[in-house]
């Protein structure tokens, strides 16, 4: 479809076959999120929705541009996008995963910025993962019919890379004016800062997560001691961050807690339930370092002393100054 008017009027015709397409591969991608042990808010950081091609845009893309189309209509894939921005590049992956193991469309990658990495080392620019889903058979959502082999054009890219993407493609990509060298440059040295805050950004988001996953996964051995059902989640991980160098360094791969707590302890904890602090898991940790590291646990304790007289009492330990 080479004549502009008839492009125009397929195209407005279309539009509501493309949104509904592109709504159609957006759910589906976070329905699939939601069924994976993924949290959904700490994966996607801008709301997701289809975006359909301004038909000025569409046309100036098919017409204007040093394109060299044969079938622009056809040729043309991104009449529809869907955008997922993540926090850190290994995030990408998670919904990588998702859109190429759908079996209700096939794929191809148009942009992968690890291959762009691999093939040009040296060069500093837009980097996000592309792909285009076709619908692999006609079907309707929402009352509308998406044709089969519909595209929809798909991006994945970190937040550091949707900052850098958003700047160049809205102010050179799309410019008809010549751009500096001088700005070029400075765009290149931005993309360059991008990748590194990227890649320290993962880093950093690593090493939360390991954390976090060592404060579970003492928090469940510490259930299974005893039973706390209506502990609190910000007070216990607070006790855990208070003593979390000691944990580390006494405890964690050393001393098994469920042998050390004795039932006496545990009876001590369900008597004084009324006191909010034994209704946290963590107390049975705290139990520990007091018998255990009492001087060192004393040094470290950011809140009041008092608060531990109980546990030294059952422990028939007395709580020096320090």
């Amino acid at each position: 479809m080479n004549n502009q008017i008839e492009f125009e009027k397929q195209y407005e015709k279309d539009k509501p076959m493309y949104y509904a397409w592109g709504k159609f591969v957006a759910e589906y991608v976070i329905y699939k999120l939601n069924l994976s042990q993924v949290e959904y808010d700490k994966l996607i950081k801008i709301p997701v929705e289809p975006r359909v091609k301004e038909t000025a845009s569409l046309v100036q893309k098919a017409f204007f541009r040093k394109k060299n189309y044969v079938d622009p209509y056809n040729e043309i894939t991104d009449k529809v996008g869907v955008r997922f921005v993540v926090m850190v590049q290994n995030q990408i992956k998670e919904i990588a995963d998702i859109v190429e193991q759908a079996d209700i469309w096939s794929w191809s990658k148009d942009k992968d910025f690890e291959k762009m990495r691999e093939e040009r080392p040296e060069v500093f620019e837009y980097e996000s993962v592309h792909y285009i889903v076709r619908a692999d058979e006609a079907f309707k959502y929402n009352e509308i019919r998406i044709e089969k082999g519909t595209p929809c054009e798909i991006q994945i890219r970190t937040l550091e890379q949707h900052a850098y993407a958003e700047l160049s493609h809205d102010y050179f990509y799309k410019s008809d004016v010549g751009i500096e060298k001088k700005m070029k440059r400075l765009l290149a040295r931005s993309s360059a800062l991008n990748e590194t805050t990227d890649s320290l950004f993962g880093v950093v988001y690593d090493m939360i997560e390991n954390e976090k996953e060592e404060y579970y996964k003492l928090n469940r051995e510490l259930m299974c001691i005893c039973e706390f059902p209506d502990y609190d989640e910000e007070l216990n991980r607070s006790i855990y961050n208070n003593v979390k160098n000691m944990y580390e360094k006494y405890v964690m791969g050393k001393i098994n807690l469920k042998e050390w707590i004795e039932e006496d302890i545990i009876d001590g904890i369900k008597r004084k339930s009324d006191n909010s602090l034994f209704r946290q898991p963590m107390i049975l940790l705290i139990y520990y370092l007091l018998s255990e590291r009492r001087k060192e646990l004393l040094k470290t304790w950011e809140y009041t002393t008092d608060m531990l007289e109980p546990i030294a009492d059952d422990l028939g330990v007395a709580i020096e100054p320090f």
